[in-house]
Parts: structure tokens; C-alpha cells; sequence
């Protein structure tokens, strides 16, 4: 991309050319700043009209015109930062622009996605999103004199702080960023399409706004002027990089609507279900899997040395893996013992289960050890189908086991677990598993429960 301009919701915040004219035709030396830039930038971001047949003699072909001929002191009064209230050269006639060093980030993918390590070999990739985007600038303040130097940096404050409302913002503080992917050519008296011509290097990004900055990196001191180079970030909430908007013309006949959603109209496309059963989709068969309805199908059990007394259970805001809730089981035993289980679980409910039908089962637990020398020895999410009677159909269905590293918390899920025959329910539970004193407290807890079809 071309590096010498920039301009933030209209106002030229950087440009090389103008500060190299300005420095050059008044101070003679140029210092920190080269010449070797685009020839053309002036003509690029003036204010152009094409020229026009002469309206008494269309033979003859009017010129068109630019705001200045050139970058030169003499027309400094055209600078966005000139202040006719403050024009002598201790003020804004003496800052003489903000010199392009770098820009990064601008035109770089923002693509990401996030991975979820699975218990076994590999994992599973999230879908892929555009993050925003996030633009460094690196830019040289020139002025003649360090009061100049100073106002033209509080005025590249005001600018990068703007309280417009872009066309593309969504709220105020955001607008366009401009910049040019490539220099073009100067004008010339018969170019009928220069504004055209030169929308094509034109770009823009929507939605910015300076998130960091104006942070002053170093300070020179020229022979007859001071210079600051100074950072700051914008940042961009839609990430894409657009073009210059153009007008579709009608095509003069009816259009319809077209959506982009796809529906995949083939029940069995890579063989996931026997003799084309059909497979519901996305369907969670666990309504309050996170509680958020209080503890409406959950509930607890123990064996072992624990009875009943000494757990208690309910929904808890004090950890929780999606939203603000998850279902807490209190382990406080009385008597000591060995291989004691604490279980929390929860009941599908008001869904048909369809026999053959591929299933998958997730949930978030967490064991932790408050007080006392209980050992946790085992976590383990364990399914268990019923029939309308509440009778268990098949054995118990280990669905994994945490690490003892994980008993932190850790999701735990598997799925191609198919509906066997007369299963009208299933239940989701989470078992911990320990050895006791006959004092001290566990916690279990279990959040983000899910069986889905597939």
C-alpha cells in the first residue's frame, strides 16, 4: 500500500507530500523528510473537477482545476490544521505536517478460530471469524519552532479524538478511514476520468476509531526546525477493507430475494444414520443445562459412607462455565470412608428421542477439595438411557473421565451415541468419586449439560 496519506472521518491526518512542499519552500532544508514519494498525491487528494466542453464552442475543451497547484507555504492557509485565529509561524503557520514513517496492520487477515483440545487424540476447530482490526501508525511532526511543534501535536489529538458519526459508524466516535493502496499519476488538462481513475487505488476501512495515542516516541532537533515521532492505534470494528461505493444501474426488471442460508436437502449425505432415518438437527434435549431455569430437573445422589445428609445441592453463582449458574452439590461427610461417590444429574425432557437417531453428550464439571484431607480419586460423566417408565435401557454409558490435572473443570463430551430402542429419556451425570475423613468439604459441579441430535 501506498504509505504517504491518510485521512480519518475527512480529515487529512498524514500526508508526505504536503509536509515535504511546505518544509522545502520554507525552511530550504528538508531534514528528516525525502523526497522520494508519489508524484501524484497531490493531484489524488485535491479537489479535482474534470475539465468541460467550453458551453459557447464545443470544440474547445475547458480545463479542469485543483484547489492549489502545488504543496507550497505560500497556500499553508489550505492545511487542515490552520487556524486563521492563531497564523503566525509560533502557531499554526509554523507546524509544517505529519510525515507518514509506517502503517501496519492495515491490510492484514483477521481471520482466527478458536480449538478445542478433545480428551483423546486431536480437537475440534471453532467456526472462523474476522476479528477487528487493529492499525499502527508511525507518523513525523514537523514544525519550525517547538511551539509549532506543540500545537501541531494537540491538533493531531483533536483530529484522531473526532466526535463524528461516520457513514458506515454505528455510533459517534466511529467513521472512515482513508488510504490509498497505490500512488497514481498527476493530472493532466484532458483527463475527462481522473476522480474515477484514481477511486481505484482508493480505499477505506468503516467503523474506527483511535484506541491508543497520540504517544510521542522520540524528539529530534533539526538545523532550523524539531520534529516528534509519535504512535498511536486506531482500531476498525468491521475488519474488511473496502473500495470506493459504486452505484449498480437498474437492470430495468424485477429482482427477487435470494438467501444465502444453505439447507442441505439430503437426509444421509455421508451415511450418519441406517436405511435413511431421519436425523434431527441441533436439537438440545437437556432444557435447562445450565440452570438458568433454577434446578428444574436436576438433582443429586450419594452411595458409599455419604448418605444423604451430608450433601446438599442446588444452583450456585459462585463458579460456572456458561452463564451465571451452574448446579453445586456440597459434600460434607460425617463418618470416614473409602470409594464414596457424590453424583449430580439432570433428565431430558418434553423431546421425543428417536430410536437409531446419532446423539451427542457434553457437560462442564468441576471437583475441588475446600477444607479437610478428602481424596478425589475419580470424575467421570456417565448417560444412562430410561423407557417411559423411568427403567434403565442398556448399561451405563461412560462418556469420558477427567484427569486429575482437570478436576478444575473440564468439558467432557462424546458423540455417535445412538438412541437405543424404547428410550424415552436419558439422564447426564456427573460422578466424583473419593476417599474421606469423617470431616472436611468437596464441591461438585456440573454446568453446560447438553444431549444433541447429532
Amino acid at each position: 500500500m501506498l504509505e504517504e496519506y491518510l485521512s480519518l472521518g475527512g480529515i487529512e491526518i498524514a500526508n508526505n507530500a504536503r509536509a515535504f512542499g511546505y518544509t522545502r519552500t520554507h525552511l530550504g532544508s528538508v531534514g528528516l523528510i525525502k523526497k522520494d514519494g508519489c508524484a501524484g498525491l497531490h493531484d489524488m487528494v485535491s479537489s479535482w473537477t474534470a475539465p468541460e466542453l467550453d458551453p459557447l464552442d464545443d470544440s474547445i475543451l475547458v480545463p479542469g482545476f485543483s484547489d492549489a497547484s502545488s504543496y507550497t507555504y505560500d497556500n499553508i492557509e489550505e492545511a487542515p490544521w490552520f487556524d486563521p485565529n492563531q497564523p503566525d509561524s509560533s502557531d499554526s503557520s509554523g507546524f509544517l505536517g505529519s510525515y507518514l514513517l509506517s502503517i501496519d496492520g492495515i491490510t492484514d487477515s483477521t481471520l482466527t478460530a478458536e480449538v478445542t483440545e478433545s480428551i483423546d487424540d486431536g480437537g475440534t476447530v471453532g467456526y472462523p471469524r474476522n476479528a477487528s482490526r487493529e492499525v499502527r501508525v508511525r507518523t513525523l511532526l514537523v514544525g519550525e519552532n517547538m511551539r509549532a511543534l506543540e500545537f501541531g501535536l494537540a491538533w493531531m489529538k483533536s483530529a484522531l479524538s473526532t466526535d463524528f458519526c461516520g457513514k458506515h459508524g454505528d455510533a459517534c466516535g466511529m467513521t472512515d478511514l482513508e488510504f490509498f493502496v497505490d500512488c497514481f499519476r498527476p493530472t493532466a488538462s484532458e483527463d475527462l476520468d481522473y476522480p474515477s481513475e484514481v477511486d481505484s487505488v482508493r480505499r477505506y476501512l468503516h467503523d474506527v476509531a483511535c484506541t491508543s495515542g497520540v504517544l510521542i516516541q522520540e524528539k529530534q532537533i533539526g538545523f532550523n526546525s524539531v520534529y516528534y515521532i509519535v504512535e498511536f492505534i486506531l482500531t476498525a470494528e468491521t475488519p474488511f477493507v473496502y473500495g470506493v461505493t459504486r452505484q449498480i444501474p437498474n437492470a430495468g426488471t424485477a429482482v427477487g430475494a435470494v438467501s444465502d442460508i444453505p439447507y442441505n436437502l439430503l437426509i444421509d449425505p455421508s451415511a450418519e444414520v441406517n436405511d435413511g432415518v431421519g436425523q434431527l438437527v441441533s436439537t438440545n434435549f437437556i432444557k435447562n443445562g445450565s440452570a438458568e431455569y433454577g434446578a428444574t430437573g436436576w438433582s443429586k445422589t450419594q452411595s458409599g459412607t455419604i448418605t444423604a445428609g451430608m450433601v446438599t445441592a442446588g444452583v450456585s453463582n459462585e463458579i460456572a462455565a456458561l452463564g451465571p449458574n451452574a448446579y453445586r452439590a456440597v459434600i460434607q461427610p460425617t463418618a470416614s470412608g473409602t470409594g464414596s461417590t457424590a453424583t449430580v444429574q439432570i433428565i431430558s425432557s418434553g423431546l421425543t428421542l428417536v430410536p437409531g437417531n446419532k446423539m451427542s453428550v457434553s457437560a462442564w464439571v468441576r471437583a475441588a477439595v475446600y477444607s479437610g484431607a478428602l481424596d478425589l480419586t475419580d470424575l467421570t460423566l456417565e448417560l444412562v438411557w430410561r423407557d417411559g417408565g423411568g427403567a434403565a435401557i442398556g448399561p451405563v454409558v461412560t462418556v469420558g473421565s477427567a484427569a486429575p490435572a482437570d478436576f478444575g473443570g473440564v468439558n467432557i463430551g462424546a458423540n455417535g451415541l445412538i438412541v437405543p430402542t424404547g428410550a424415552a429419556e436419558a439422564i447426564i451425570r456427573a460422578v466424583v468419586t473419593f476417599d474421606h475423613p469423617a470431616s472436611g468439604e468437596a464441591r461438585l459441579f456440573v454446568d453446560a449439560a447438553a444431549l444433541t441430535a447429532p
